[in-house]
């Protein structure tokens, strides 16, 4: 039903909206205390005077959204236009903030700006509110302000800019009239609230990755712009933690009370990406070492097992195979790679490897256990291992990085129960265990074993793309890299053509290994481009006997087979393998073969 009472904005010479503004913008900027009060609204006396924003059926205001913009941004610019449609009956116009070669923007027009356009009023009030914000709405920093004779709608990202808008729309559904300058500020996170912003982007759009973390990504960034913002952190107060460069990417993280911030530069795109998060979910380093005791070799072992045939490829019935490794350390200790399936078989013969393995049988300690995904078949046998066998080892750490809760919520393979039953056995079975949330260029020192994590999940957004516009959460598999006893063991997970493309642009030959645990499986996934990167000597598949022998044929693995330097190809997924380190190809044995299920 049309509202009968008028939507009033009433004209304000120029001068008088500026001098006007500046008190108004310092009381509501954002202080970074994130203390969870309610987003306000601010208004000018009643005196000033504006246009009105509908008369009758005209509408005085066009909106404008970013020509490049995000979907996010486009229904954005829609639902404000569709509400100007309903409330005053017109026909309101709508377009992008696209200024042909030799225009100019024009300061006298009078708009409502969505996202991040690229007109000034845009970007002042992106610079003048924070990441954060101080409200409790979900998903970074957001404003409806007034700026000239723009009305701009800002949010960092989705969410935000989704809370922005209705903001806005509900003051155009109250029909109230209200003075200008509208001053409505709001926001999510503490520890978006506690970094500083980014200076001289062009655009920076922010992702929530789950635990509390939230990633900005910062596309035609540079070194330079990556190493400014670090001295900004330092200058807010942010300890360095870790730094390093590699392969022209540049790496560092911080933290400062309880807030976390990983901040890289990947060369092959131009972009910087500023990962803030409680600083709980880090890494830390403390207890890490490249030098410890010796009292065992080194011995990678892959927890394999006869399993059903779940599924037809080639119309012959398969099953893709499953993924879990055990590497013992020369201290005796281990490090964990995925699970394997969650049944009594497979839990079982992953603790009889460790307690053969150990150099006390009684006290199995697992330095460091690492799941690549939230898929079951990497998942699985750790939840069964730690509800059968959980209270009977020690664990120091678990390390990951799932995306959030919503992402997972709405992947094709509905991994929100993988991910939730995983991080409630790890707070079950182990309460005194560190959980990690990893992200890409960090390098561990294990148990005398150095690990270098290659790609993330992170990687993967762009300000094009996210999870939502992929059915391969494959794409969400770790990528990285043991080196131990002389030899680096590259695990590629179940990472796909998207992911392995990344890792390829972002490390080219720095991947070079020795021993390489080929992609999904041996599926569809792995790319010649990433096998010649790696090169290995060794390469092990981890699937059924029938599919191994199809997917020999497929195209990037007859490269890896037949085009490169491959002494050795294993398939280690139905039967216990090891592998003593270093590895000499031909010296694997099998130690057990048995029935899963």
């Amino acid at each position: 039903m049309k509202k009968t009472a008028p939507f009033v904005l009433r004209a304000l010479a120029v001068c008088l909206c500026a001098l006007m503004l500046l008190p108004l913008f310092a009381a509501c900027k954002n202080d970074g205390t994130g203390d969870g009060t309610s987003d306000a609204v601010t208004t000018a006396p009643e005196a000033v005077s504006f246009p009105a924003l509908w008369e009758g059926s005209t509408v005085n205001y066009r909106t404008v959204r970013p020509d490049e913009g995000t979907a996010a941004e486009q229904e954005a610019a829609m639902e404000i236009s569709s509400a100007l449609r309903k409330y005053s009956g017109g026909n309101p116009e709508i377009g992008t903030d696209f200024v042909m070669p030799g225009e100019e923007h024009s300061s006298e027009s009078f708009e409502i700006l969505v996202g991040q356009t690229s007109y000034p009023e845009s970007r002042q009030v992106a610079a003048e509110t924070g990441y954060g914000g101080a409200g409790p709405a979900e998903g970074g920093g957001y404003a409806v302000r007034t700026v000239g004779h723009k009305i701009v709608v800002f949010g960092w990202n989705d969410t935000s800019l989704a809370t922005a808008v209705r903001r806005f729309t509900d003051l155009l559904e109250g029909g109230a009239e209200f003075a200008q300058p509208i001053a409505i500020t709001g926001s999510v996170s503490e520890t978006l609230d506690a970094i500083p912003t980014f200076e001289g982007a062009n655009k920076v759009i922010i992702y929530s990755v789950g635990d509390k973390a939230y990633e900005n990504v910062i596309e035609k960034s540079s070194a330079e712009a990556f190493a400014s913002y670090c001295a900004r952190l330092a200058e807010a107060g942010f300890e360095m933690t870790f730094d390093r460069t590699e392969n022209s990417n540049n790496f560092a993280q911080y933290k400062k009370g309880d807030v976390g911030v990983t901040v890289y530069f990947t060369a092959f795109n131009n972009t910087v990406r500023i990962i803030s998060e409680p600083a709980s979910n880090m890494s830390d380093r403390s207890a890490d070492t490249a030098t410890v005791e010796k009292k065992c070799d080194a011995r990678l072992t892959m927890i394999g097992r006869t399993f059903s045939k779940t599924g037809s490829y080639r119309g012959v019935p398969v099953n893709c195979g499953l993924m879990c490794f055990v590497l013992r350390l020369e201290n005796g200790s281990f490090i964990v790679i995925d699970g394997g399936v969650a049944t009594e078989g497979f839990a079982a013969g992953i603790m009889d490897t460790m307690k053969s393995q150990a150099p006390d049988p009684s006290h199995i300690h697992i330095a460091a256990w690492i799941i690549t995904h939230t898929h079951s078949d990497h998942t699985g046998g750790f939840n069964k291992f730690s509800e059968t066998y959980g209270r009977r080892v020690t664990l120091d750490e678990l390390i990951l990085n799932f995306p959030s809760e919503d992402t997972c919520d709405a992947s094709p393979d509905h991994e929100l129960n993988n991910r939730k039953k995983t991080l409630n056995n790890f707070k079950v079975y182990y309460p005194k265990a560190k959980l990690t949330k990893i992200h890409t260029g960090e390098t561990r020192n294990i148990g005398g074993a150095g690990v270098e994590f290659l790609y993330t999940p992170e990687d993967y957004y762009t300000s094009k793309r996210t999870f939502a516009d992929t059915k391969l959460w494959n794409n969400t598999s770790l990528i990285f890299r043991v080196t131990i006893a002389g030899q680096k063991l590259m695990f590629l997970g179940d990472s796909q053509v998207d992911s392995n493309g990344i890792a390829v642009k972002m490390w080219g030959g720095y991947l070079k290994s020795d021993i390489c645990q080929v992609a999904h499986h041996g599926g569809e996934g792995g790319t010649a481009a990433v096998y010649n990167a790696i090169d290995p000597t060794v390469a092990l598949f981890t699937t059924s006997d029938e599919a191994f022998e199809l997917y020999k044929k497929d195209a990037h693995n007859a490269h890896l087979l037949r085009k490169l330097h491959v002494k050795e190809v294993i398939n280690c997924a139905c039967r216990i393998t090891e592998f003593p380190l270093p590895y000499t190809p031909g010296n694997s044995a099998v130690t057990d073969k048995g029935n899963v299920y």
